[in-house]
């Protein structure tokens, strides 16, 4: 069975298999996606960005060929978390900042509002759920333990 190699250990790719012919059916360029993927409709939400923690900017890639529609990156320099998931409605796209959540619009591409904070986030009933731990230290351990969770509840 011949082996593939689509990019350099360390680079990111995105790529859509055939299931029914049972090959590869597109490949992103390389940094076009690497945090974690929600697909919605024909989109394809994931964050860009060089690897890590941190994304550059929020694309919408079209599922079908793998292009990108459209790409959203917050002011002032700001980051993205990539180890999480985006939330997505019919409207909005949510998605965690370092710092913040943002609500960014599927029609404008337009930062709709942001909520100081981060952490978890779930939808249902149009309420926006963001949960976060709170820790304190293991007294004599460099390791951190739970000690409580904390939860945000946003209607929109």
């Amino acid at each position: 069975m011949p082996r593939y190699r689509y990019a350099p250990y360390g680079q990111r790719v995105v790529a859509a298999f055939d299931l029914k012919k049972k090959n590869i059916k597109w490949i992103s360029a390389l940094y076009a996606g690497f945090g974690f993927s929600v697909l919605a409709g024909d989109e394809i939400f994931i964050e860009s960005g060089k690897g890590g923690a941190a994304g550059d900017a929020l694309q919408s890639m079209d599922a079908a060929t793998g292009r990108i529609n459209w790409s959203w990156t917050p002011e002032n320099g700001e980051k993205l978390y990539a180890r999480s998931f985006p939330v997505v409605t019919n409207n909005l796209v949510f998605v965690n900042g370092y710092g913040k959540i943002y609500a960014i619009s599927r029609k404008t591409r337009q930062k709709v509002w942001s909520h100081d904070g981060m952490g978890t986030i779930a939808m249902g009933n149009h309420v926006l759920f963001i949960t976060n731990h709170t820790y304190r230290k293991v007294p004599k351990s460099e390791y951190f333990a739970v000690n409580g969770l904390s939860v945000t509840a946003i209607g929109f």
